[in-house]
């Protein structure tokens, strides 16, 4: 019992105590999930109370100045009674018609408004028409089951402004509703005298639609309650709200302070209560805790069911790995034991010769990976190699070594066979061609890459110069069994010029619009045409980059035009030489900007390899073509030139900013500052001067001079302490140095 609690407890127990750290942290975490939920529900459900009750505040807020504003002109307009009973009237009828109707058009809550006038004992509304006050009371309007003598005489002793007048009942077509009205006196001066009063109907069904808003769910509600205790609800689609439970609940929401709270109904059911106050309106919002922290539920139940699939799956790990652990330890002891001796002998040693078996092959697996991976990078060097990509033979050399790919050949031909039909070549195929090169070159001697869809290049290397026989051989294999063309370029002794080859033979393929027999030779298309003057320099790309980079933008210019004017002589502008040029610019302005990122240069590379491709097919386009190379470089130029006059703005800046903070040193000298920027003394010094126009010395002087004066006049120290505060360590220097800058010495600049 002893030995299997050694094999099973020292793996299972750090597993186990692992496990249990980790879910303790999700737990941890996930308390702290639920507590910010928890708050973001309160959170958003208050403010949504707010919004409705702002809502609701605003628009009756604007009902209310806008019947004071009414209420007003009504008061000037009778002002005019005296004058002509005629104009009172027109005015009257016209003042009332226009500020209703632009009431309830701006109102989405105002139905209808109505204005009685006591004294003249008649009545305005919204049509204008005019009716005895009496009987539109009787016939429309019911305050509180009150007569309108009740009415009148209630309106005349109070004044009402802005408020809420609840349970009317208003008759229209015959029709009883229970509805709200917005009251106002006339004039809302109280102490003139009471003429009338001007009522508001309140559209149930917008102001349904606000408190809808606050409904959450089926099982909520949202509630508007004024301080004369008259309550509107809206409710979930559910109606399961009587109104004695409302009113419980409003009973105990105004006790609790305005805010979110968690209130008991009287069937023990928790509710969360929002309330918001507007204009003395109250809003309450209503939810079940239930229904509001119903995902928080769900999600606190996914995170414990995880939990304890964690633990399961952790336990049972541990119990599947403490059982192979002891079987193993069994049958290890078992194998040792000396009755069965033989027989475990026999399987441990099947065993190891499996082991070794299966060693073998993964060897030789892990060696043909690496067989591939090498022939990879060989094949991307190659079409890398043939599309001209290396700059300097040192940058083509280092990415031999790196690839494995190693030139050994004094002549170099590149052959591109084109292959006519589509869906050419596949992987078949090309090992076919490779299988009917290397039969006549040899292995060591070919190197293939498939360049594009229907092109398959090789590279002959070779000792000999004439290679003719053999790629004629070659080419007539393979033209009777495959529908191809092999385009052969001319015969080059250096590896950097094989681009050149290669786009020889390529160049040939674009001027061929179908099947051209077997094989192509580029000496004998070519042999009767001017040839190509321009030839691959390293010098001038390197001069010109050069050249570019330092933002000379006229030597830029200048070297252009000599490559213009010395590839393309008087009179010679064939098409294959026009084509070879357009190709060579093209490749020099992506080596000389390789290095950028930006998405302009980018743009303007591809839309130069869409110029390039013109170029190829229509030679007589190739003059824009080169302006467009020639802006190209000469832009760069400039921003070069910028880029360096800044970064030198920039250092005397900071050489100022460094002596401003150093020159106390005495230690501070032209070299030291060198030495802190990583500049040349010579270098330094020299664009110093240019850019300020007075060398780094005399610049440490003014400030050390000018701190000295600054010292001897608002200071008690001696001299020679104002010289080492300044920066001298000699006192002489110090004076000399003083004196010549300001025609006395130290000691006569503080008696002065």
């Amino acid at each position: 019992m002893k030995r299997r609690w050694n094999f099973f407890g020292m793996p299972v127990i750090p597993f186990l105590l692992a496990m249990l750290l980790s879910v303790s942290m999700i737990l941890f975490i996930h308390y702290r999930t639920i507590t910010a939920m928890q708050e973001d529900v309160k959170k958003s459900r208050l403010q949504l109370a707010n919004n409705v009750a702002s809502g609701i505040g605003t628009l009756l807020e604007q009902a209310s100045m806008n019947a004071t504003s009414l209420a007003l002109q009504l008061d000037k307009a009778l002002a005019f009674k005296s004058q002509s009973l005629a104009i009172y009237n027109n005015t009257i009828d016209q003042l009332v018609n226009i500020q209703v109707s632009n009431e309830i058009m701006l109102n989405p809550m105002i139905s209808r408004g109505y204005v009685f006038l006591f004294d003249e004992n008649r009545l305005f509304n919204t049509s204008s028409a005019v009716y005895k006050a009496d009987e539109f009371y009787n016939r429309y309007l019911r305050i509180n089951n009150e007569s309108y003598g009740e009415f009148q005489s209630y309106y005349t002793q109070n004044y009402f402004s802005g408020s809420l007048v609840p349970d009317v009942s208003i008759g229209y077509m015959d029709e009883l509703h229970q509805g709200w009205l917005m009251a106002q006196s006339v004039p809302a001066d109280p102490t003139q005298k009471i003429r009338g009063v001007i009522f508001f109907l309140l559209d149930t069904y917008n102001l349904e639609q606000r408190l809808r808003e606050g409904v959450a769910d089926g099982d909520s509600l949202c509630m508007l309650a004024d301080e004369s205790g008259a309550i509107y609800v809206c409710q979930g689609r559910n109606n399961q709200w009587t109104g004695e439970q409302v009113a419980f609940l409003l009973e105990q929401v105004s006790k609790e302070p305005l805010g979110c709270q968690t209130i008991q109904g009287k069937d023990g059911t928790k509710y969360m209560t929002v309330s918001a106050e507007k204009m003395n309106l109250l809003v309450v919002t209503v939810q079940p805790m239930g229904n509001a922290m119903s995902d928080l539920t769900y999600y606190n139940f996914s995170v414990m069911l995880t939990c304890f699939c964690i633990l399961a799956f952790a336990v049972a790990t541990s119990l599947y790995s403490a059982r192979r652990s002891v079987r193993s330890a069994q049958t290890a002891m078992s194998s040792i034991s000396p009755e069965n001796q033989p027989e475990n002998a026999e399987n441990i040693f099947e065993y190891m010769r499996k082991a070794i078996l299966s060693a073998q092959e993964k060897e030789l697996l892990l060696s043909a990976h690496a067989d591939q991976q090498q022939e990879l990078l060989r094949t991307i060097f190659l079409k890398r190699l043939l599309q001209g990509e290396f700059l300097l033979e040192s940058d083509l050399l280092r990415e031999q070594q790196l690839a494995g790919f190693f030139l050994q050949g004094n002549y170099y031909v590149v052959l591109v066979l084109h292959f006519w039909q589509p869906d050419q070549p596949t992987r078949e195929t090309c090992r076919e061609v490779e299988h009917i090169l290397t039969a006549e070159f040899g292995k060591e001697t070919i190197r293939l890459a498939e360049m594009s869809a229907n092109n398959l290049a090789c590279l002959l290397l070779s000792e000999e110069q004439d290679l003719r026989e053999g790629i004629e051989s070659a080419a007539e294999i393979l033209s009777a069994q495959m529908n191809l063309t092999c385009f052969v370029s001319n015969t080059v002794t250096l590896c950097m010029e094989i681009p050149r080859a290669y786009r020889e033979a390529s160049m040939m393929i674009r001027m061929q619009s179908s099947y051209a027999g077997p094989l192509m030779w580029y000496c004998d298309l070519f042999q009767d045409d001017a040839m190509y003057n321009f030839e691959y320099s390293q010098y001038v790309e390197t001069k010109l980059r050069n050249t570019i980079a330092a933002g000379n933008e006229q030597g830029a210019e200048q070297i252009l035009d000599d490559l213009y004017q010395n590839s393309i002589k008087d009179g010679v502008r064939s098409a294959h030489v026009l084509r070879f040029f357009a190709y060579d610019l093209y490749r020099l302005v992506n080596h000389m900007g390789g290095g950028e990122n930006s998405q302009e240069k980018k743009e303007f590379r591809s839309h130069l390899q869409e110029k390039m491709d013109m170029v190829i097919d229509h030679p007589q386009k190739f003059d824009s073509f080169f302006e467009e190379v020639k802006g190209f470089c000469l832009e760069i130029c400039r921003q070069n030139r910028q880029s360096q006059q800044n970064d030198k703005n920039e250092l005397i800046t900071q050489v100022q900013e460094y002596v401003n903070r150093e020159f106390a040193n005495p230690l501070l000298s032209v070299g030291a500052i060198a030495e802190q920027f990583k500049r040349s003394d010579k270098y330094l010094s020299q664009l110093f001067r240019e850019q300020t126009g007075e060398t780094i010395s005399s610049y440490i002087e003014a400030k050390r001079l000018s701190h000295a004066c600054h010292l001897l006049e608002t200071t008690d120290m001696t001299v020679n302490e104002i010289a080492l505060a300044s920066g001298y360590a000699l006192t002489h220097t110090f004076r000399v140095a003083f004196k010549k800058k300001t025609g006395i010495t130290p000691v006569q600049w503080k008696n002065r």
